[in-house]
């Protein structure tokens, strides 16, 4: 919820009616911003979750025995630790940001 009657996308001044919900958006553009920040950073997230969930598999796969798709890639373990945890990282930072924007 806004904090007193500040637009959760601009931070200007609402005019609240006095009536129904209070209002968390000035208007139409800023409650579009923030929808579009939303789905935006919910692609991102689908993005790197699937990223991480082929390097997983990959890593897995060169864990069991170097395949033809190891020798192909190149990937080393911990070439794939180092892009697992930096993957790890931008999820969360990604998340804790869509929970912000869900939250205003």
């Amino acid at each position: 919820m806004s904090a007193r009657g500040l637009c959760a996308t601009c931070r200007t001044s609402i005019r609240q009616s006095g009536r129904g919900r209070p209002a968390r958006y000035c208007g139409t553009p800023c409650r579009r911003a923030a929808e579009y920040r939303i789905k935006r950073l919910n692609r991102r997230i689908e993005r790197l979750e699937g990223t991480r969930d082929a390097l997983q598999l990959e890593r897995e796969q060169l864990k069991a025995g170097p395949s033809l798709l190891s020798m192909v890639a190149g990937h080393t373990l911990p070439e794939l630790d180092t892009r697992l945890a930096w993957l790890d990282e931008r999820l969360g930072h990604y998340e804790a940001e869509l929970i912000e924007a869900l939250a205003d």
